[in-house]
């Protein structure tokens, strides 16, 4: 069975009859690839999620994730061959976009918003990450007065794709769940360690830039920067 060198044979299918026939690449090998795709995403995910436990440096960069984005739930859990090519008869399985190259656009002076509006949910978690993760660095290796309009820029940008998906009117998407909920947490983050700056604060051991295991020092960061 012949396997697509790559996963543009998948962005904006359309076929009017099973996908199997039509590119030989059936249910069985579109998940094993999508379980590929996922595993990454999420490793990405939980570096940046750790980056902010631990005051860190992330160890995955969105440049590293050589993957599109994750597809639509329904067509992963298709019960049946016949339900997946049912599926994706008239569904488009993934983003054209990728996420380092999503990542890359939203920093650029150009940029059109309305190109990015088929990313879901979880595809603007993994964007978000990306830029929380991109603070982090900038912030222990002391570049945050440098690029710190870039980044406050960007979060603009990305609450304005996220408030395009989840305020869309007649919007059929499922509701959010899981890490998606906490999507805008994630940004509101980035724009408390631009606050914050790389001053020392006293009271205040997250503000040091040395990685810590005691959550009850991002606590205090928290309450110290949370208010805006």
């Amino acid at each position: 069975m012949r396997k697509p060198e790559d996963d543009s044979e998948f962005n904006g299918i359309r076929a009017s009859w099973p996908l199997s026939e039509t590119i030989g690449y059936s249910k069985l090998d579109f998940v094993r690839e999508e379980t590929r795709i996922r595993l990454a995403s999420w490793a990405f995910i939980m570096d940046s999620c750790f980056a902010i436990m631990f005051n860190s440096c992330p160890l995955i960069t969105i440049s590293e994730m050589q993957t599109g984005f994750q597809c639509r739930e329904d067509v992963f859990e298709a019960e049946s061959e016949a339900a997946f090519d049912t599926l994706v008869s008239y569904r488009n399985l993934r983003s054209r976009h990728t996420p380092a190259q999503i990542f890359k656009d939203i920093l650029l002076d150009g940029w059109t918003p309305e190109a990015y509006a088929n990313i879901d949910a979880t595809g603007l978690g993994i964007v978000i990450c990306a830029l929380q993760s991109q603070t982090m660095i900038a912030r222990h290796w002391s570049l945050l007065p440098a690029t710190q309009s870039t980044i406050l820029r960007t979060a603009d940008r990305w609450e304005q794709l996220w408030h395009s998906l989840t305020e869309r009117d007649g919007s059929e998407g499922p509701p959010l769940k899981g890490f998606t909920k906490n999507n805008e947490e994630l940004c509101s983050f980035v724009r408390m360690l631009i606050r914050a700056g790389n001053a020392e604060v006293t009271g205040c051991r997250y503000t040091t830039i040395q990685p810590t295991d005691d959550i009850g020092h991002l606590n205090q960061f928290l309450k110290r920067f949370g208010a805006v």
